[in-house]
């Protein structure tokens, strides 16, 4: 997960939710009525939404990092849901129509033929409340990369964690002791894995290189890193690249 800028709301979009917020169906519709609020929803022109949402997002699902493309297999995620909880959760509205409260989001798995497929990101999450939330600077600062694949927050973060375990499932199916059960039906953990490996490689190669001169590798690291973040369409799970690149960036060897 890589922080978000969300970007202001397209025209296009904010327009429509006005003439949506004008009429009887929206100002009708109470808080508990999800099926008439997302009818509302279901109003907005989704194609629309998408090419923004795959824009800011550089085509990446906003919670595991895996490519998306910018069709109708990339989910319109409302990080608050629609659907309001019983408990005493802040809810509002108005975000059922907030491009602010979107995201795009992978199928989460729901495309695999499995029937103990393990599910992810959105497809996981369905209705539920969540803590972390990609567009929050302070959140995606905390996260950390293993190289066995695995992603946590450092320093811990209950909620955080608890989001990225059981809510989300970016680490797959976990045991009571959170050890790894098995992957996701996307296939989180290995994808960073092979990502660890693939900067492992990259890493090696500039040593080879350049044998002991710190400058030169580190200006090849600093490259890549521009490269990487100024591209229109990012690297599937670029934000273990940048983790590591960056540690070792700053002078921490890789980690083995």
């Amino acid at each position: 997960m890589i922080h978000i800028e969300k970007q202001p709301t397209p025209k296009k979009i904010s327009d429509k939710v006005a003439t949506i917020k004008s009429g009887n169906d929206w100002r009708n519709a109470t808080d508990t009525e999800t099926d008439k609020l997302r009818a509302c929803f279901d109003q907005l022109d989704k194609s629309a939404i998408r090419d923004a949402l795959y824009k800011e997002q550089h085509g990446l699902c906003a919670y595991c990092m895996r490519r998306i493309h910018n069709n109708t297999t990339m989910t319109i995620e409302h990080w608050q849901p629609i659907e309001k909880d019983d408990a005493d959760v802040p809810w509002e509205k108005n975000n059922v129509l907030a491009y602010s409260n979107f995201l795009g989001c992978c199928d989460g798995g729901r495309s695999t033929d499995d029937s103990n497929k393990i599910l992810c990101c959105d497809a996981s999450k369905g209705n539920k409340y969540i803590t972390i939330s990609p567009l929050q600077k302070e959140h995606t600062q905390k996260l950390v990369y293993r190289a066995n694949g695995r992603i946590e927050t450092k320093p811990h973060d209950e909620e955080l964690d608890h989001d990225i375990n059981y809510v989300l499932n970016l680490n797959g199916k976990l045991d009571d002791k959170g050890n790894l059960l098995h992957d996701t039906s996307t296939s989180l953990v290995k994808g960073r894995r092979e990502v660890y490996k693939d900067y492992s490689s990259f890493v090696e190669a500039l040593e080879r290189k350049f044998g002991n001169n710190e400058t030169k590798i580190k200006n090849s690291i600093s490259k890549r890193i521009d490269i990487m973040e100024s591209a229109d369409e990012y690297e599937p799970f670029i934000g273990v690249w940048l983790y590591f690149l960056r540690r070792r960036l700053h002078g921490t060897k890789r980690q083995k």
